[in-house]
């Protein structure tokens, strides 16, 4: 969601194959010393944390910048992430990750405090740790790519539909099946249940709803670049 100068994931993520071989580490010298990760599809930064979370970040943000790329929806320059000690603040709450377009940088928690420090919304309750960790990174690497696209303030709902379906498409079938059954109704998505209101109140069926809508597009690529563009925007509910 952007508010201000912040996009964040605080719930929620086209089949793209997991990357053969997700990043490139260089992990050496002390273990005192800083590691930095550069991943092998993006070739963005991961610096902080473990060997494991950079991999699981990596598979992310190169699932994502795959997927999008596949539409044309690029970003040339590689982003840096950061792993911090704990959750992110986020305009006064608390989140497993969030994108700052001011200084484009993407900051997450490290994975042992994003399973253990549920924030109020979060489906690390649905889905295997690795599995979330991993969708976590695909959601934040959807804004930062969106944000180097022009993306508008106004256009957040399409933003976040853009997030989740990345998010989701990052969960592995199986798993992904059984957080849709948890949260929401497999079946027909109409656009009237994409909008703000159903992120307000039950963002993970959002998203869910997000990919369900998605999968049955017969046109997936012509549709996201439509909601990029702004030629296509999701009607609000009346009140």
């Amino acid at each position: 969601m952007r508010t201000g100068d912040f996009l964040a994931y605080r719930t929620v993520p086209l089949g793209v194959a997991l990357a053969a071989t997700a990043c490139v580490s260089v992990f050496a010298g002390s273990a005192a010393a800083q590691t930095t990760t550069r991943c092998a599809a993006s070739a963005w930064r991961v610096t902080g944390g473990t060997a494991d979370e950079h991999r699981l970040i990596c598979e992310g943000v190169d699932q994502t910048s795959t997927l999008l790329e596949s539409c044309g929806i690029t970003r040339s320059e590689p982003m840096d992430m950061v792993v911090v000690p704990s959750l992110v603040d986020f305009c006064g709450s608390e989140a497993h990750a969030v994108f700052d377009s001011r200084d484009k940088t993407i900051r997450i928690a490290p994975l042992d405090v994003c399973a253990s420090q549920k924030t109020d919304k979060d489906l690390f309750q649905f889905v295997s740790p690795d599995a979330a960790y991993r969708s976590v990174a695909a959601h934040e690497a959807a804004h930062a790519i969106l944000d180097a696209n022009g993306m508008r303030p106004e256009q957040w709902v399409a933003n976040e539909y853009v997030a989740a379906v990345s998010q989701f498409s990052s969960i592995p079938p199986q798993e992904r099946e059984r957080l849709i059954l948890s949260v929401a109704r497999p079946g027909t998505v109409s656009d009237s249940r994409i909008n703000a209101m159903y992120y307000a109140l039950a963002p993970l069926r959002f998203a869910a709803n997000s990919w369900l809508h998605y999968s049955e597009l017969p046109d997936h690529c012509a549709f996201l670049n439509d909601l990029v563009s702004g030629e296509y925007a999701f009607a609000e509910p009346p009140l």
